[in-house]
């Protein structure tokens, strides 16, 4: 019989499998439990429900031995018809998604939502991520898949009962407004508004009765309203829909009309202008007027008059003509010739700077537009439609949802690589968040913003960044001129949100200044910003401008640096260091030159923490020559160096050799100490750098 063979392919046969049983890893930790109260009216009653909520679940969670609590999220006095309003709601989420909770208690559907698509969004969500959600109330446990129709159906419950208040709140509201005692929350121009009465103020008075006499003497909104801006009336930019809004208001004359708006009755709610779909109440003498009514019917009916006039003369291209900036034009006829002009530039030249166009100009371009299209439609409208679709699918491909979830996913897969190598290395603890240790002797602090400094307790010192942020794109016309020259750098085009420059100039004078060292501040920088460019960009056309914004820039330059055992300043130009570790000069002037003394990388009493770059020692204009690129290089070569010595001799960083570091960089062609031929000799000219001329 042939012996079995126990090397080889065959030795497959005798392989042998274990089975691991799995367990219950709920029996492997204690449960981890939250849970979320709200009430929705800050009075007596409800403050006492809210405050029973916190101890029922306070109680329950601890008397159960199973159980950990996490926290109690509790929302007192908002309402539960959307979660964006309700912090703590959104707090609880945000928890959930870091892996904190297991389960959520709640004592009703109610409680948690009162609309049904937010709820269950919320709902399955929660199920994604794997929590619970247990409704007490309703005896609904998230945890069994067919929990989710019944939580339809009382959220949908929840959502007819958040209806039937808010109809009775209007009912409420409708009311007083036929009864006459409705009250506006936000004052009409050239009123203050003291408990319910309207006053009208002087200036306000002025204002108003200049521009109904203006208006009834032959003047039209747009002449009244260029009026007011040059005598910057009531401190406010005027245009001729602001005019138009005053005349049109009865207010003006004493009188309301109230319910010109309402908001509709379902999910979501949208508010909408009333015509004629809802009743409106007309109250004489409601306030203090500051014309007739006389002049008030005269304005009506000259408004009136002055519409049917436009009507019968309406140009072909009425409503039809729009400026390239994204305003509309209107028709004007000077000296017996028609010309169109952008309402924007009309207004405020300072806008849009396309002047006014004679109708023949306009005439002869449709008819040149309308020969091409008869004569050669077929290839211009096939290469059209190419263009849509590839401008079509770069939208798509480009989306801002598309681009966010591929930030996203990067951002995610970044920190499970960074975190499994912590892991692997051991420095990683797995129970706490977002915290981590690395055992070392001697560590340099290349953030940029001195984080690792100030948790050291290291003196430090914020900056301070002036408002400014640069995006690039293209548009259509700058490609055309980057394809006709050949220079693909023609295509690109510049945007500015705040536009303050490096030493300050056009920085808001009213706005304070930025020191970018909390989520805060950057992300109220961030948002200022980028609503100011969208400012600048939203009324170009939306078919010739870029596809898409390269991400935009935002320059907080200097945040946060250590406060040395030496500070680079301006005190220090031309002047010789000697303990430098190397000679640099002013980017944006190279003929200013510097020696940067090894103090500012180091702190007595801190043995071994160094830094470098943007978080070395420095103030003024000094912190902005030592921040950028070059310094930041030399200076972290010699946190390196200097690092190394102090190991090798075991001193503290900041009694480490200064005459053996500046040899080591010496020998791989750093300048240590400039050379006394390069000072200019007319030290007070300002000659600006073209390039980056740093040594």
């Amino acid at each position: 019989m042939a012996k079995k063979q126990t090397d080889g392919n065959l030795a497959l046969e005798q392989q042998r499998v274990i089975v691991i049983p799995a367990h219950d890893e709920i029996v492997a930790r204690k449960l981890r439990v939250a849970a979320y109260a709200r009430v929705s009216s800050s009075s007596e009653d409800q403050f006492n429900s809210y405050r029973a909520q916190n101890q029922y679940y306070s109680e329950l969670i601890s008397s159960n031995p199973d159980w950990e609590m996490v926290d109690i999220y509790a929302d007192e006095g908002i309402t539960g018809t959307s979660v964006e309003k309700r912090e703590d709601f959104q707090r609880m989420m945000s928890d959930c998604r870091k892996g904190k909770i297991d389960r959520i208690l709640v004592k009703s559907i109610s409680r948690f939502a009162r609309n049904t698509k937010d709820c269950l969004a919320a709902v399955r969500e929660l199920k994604e991520l794997g929590v619970s959600v247990l409704f007490e109330e309703q005896g609904i446990d998230t945890a069994k898949v067919s929990s989710e129709m019944v939580t339809a159906i009382m959220a949908s419950l929840a959502q007819k009962q958040s209806e039937s208040i808010s109809r009775n709140t209007r009912m409420g509201i409708q009311w007083r407004m036929e009864s006459g005692h409705f009250h506006i929350s936000n004052p009409p121009l050239g009123y203050n508004l003291e408990e319910g009465v309207l006053s009208a103020t002087e200036d306000g008075i002025s204002v108003v009765k200049f521009i109904f006499d203006s208006y009834l003497s032959g003047k039209n909104s747009r002449e009244i309203s260029e009026k007011l801006n040059s005598q910057q009336a009531l401190n406010r930019t005027w245009t001729s829909k602001t005019v138009d809004y005053v005349l049109q208001n009865e207010r003006y004359a004493g009188n309301a009309l109230l319910q010109k708006r309402y908001t509709t009755d379902s999910f979501p709610r949208v508010k909408k202008r009333n015509r004629g779909e809802r009743m409106q109440y007309y109250i004489s003498d409601s306030n203090e007027a500051i014309i007739t009514q006389e002049q008030f019917d005269r304005a009506q009916a000259l408004r009136k008059n002055r519409k049917a006039e436009q009507s019968e003369n309406i140009r072909a291209y009425s409503k039809r003509c729009f400026c390239s900036c994204g305003s509309r034009c209107r028709s004007k006829y000077i000296n017996q010739i028609w010309y169109w002009v952008c309402v924007a530039h009309e207004e405020q030249k300072g806008v849009c700077p396309i002047k006014q166009v004679p109708e023949e100009t306009i005439n002869a371009a449709f008819c040149r537009l309308y020969y091409k299209l008869k004569h050669h439609g077929e290839s211009i409208f096939t290469q059209m439609l190419s263009n849509l679709q590839k401008i079509r699918y770069s939208r798509m491909l480009w989306s801002e949802h598309v681009i966010s979830l591929n930030k996203k996913i990067s951002d995610i897969l970044s920190q499970v690589q960074f975190l499994t190598q912590l892991q692997q290395m051991g420095g990683v603890d797995p129970d706490s968040e977002r915290q981590f240790h690395i055992e070392a002797d001697y560590f340099i602090d290349a953030t940029g913003d001195a984080d690792v400094l100030l948790r050291a307790g290291v003196p430090t010192v914020d900056g301070e960044n002036f408002f400014t942020m640069v995006a690039y794109g293209t548009d259509l016309a700058h490609c055309k001129q980057a394809v006709e020259k050949n220079d693909v750098g023609l295509a690109c085009v510049s945007y500015h949100g705040g536009n303050a420059s490096l030493y300050g100039q056009y920085h808001p004078a009213d706005m304070p200044k930025f020191p970018g060292t909390s989520v805060e501040v950057v992300s109220d920088y961030l948002i200022q910003n980028q609503l100011k460019l969208f400012e600048k960009v939203k009324d170009q056309p939306r078919m010739e401008r870029d596809v898409q914004y390269l991400p935009a820039e935002a320059q907080l330059r200097t945040t946060r640096h250590i406060d040395g055992d030496a500070t680079l300043t301006m005190d220090d130009l031309y002047r010789h260091q000697e303990t430098s570790i190397g000679a640099i000069c002013d980017f944006d002037h190279r003929d200013r030159l510097f020696e940067v003394p090894f103090g500012t990388l180091v702190k007595h009493g801190f043995d071994n923490l160094l830094t470098c770059g943007r978080s070395a020692s420095a103030s003024g204009w000094g912190w902005d020559v030592l921040r950028v690129i070059p310094p930041a290089v030399l200076t972290g070569q010699a946190a390196g160096i200097a690092a190394a010595l102090a190991l090798d001799e075991q001193k503290p960083v900041y009694d480490a050799p200064v005459s053996a570091i500046q040899k080591v960089l010496a020998d791989t062609g750093v300048i240590i100490h400039f050379d006394d031929a390069w000072v200019p000799a007319d030290q007070t000219a300002d000659t600006f750098a073209q390039t980056e001329g740093h040594l």
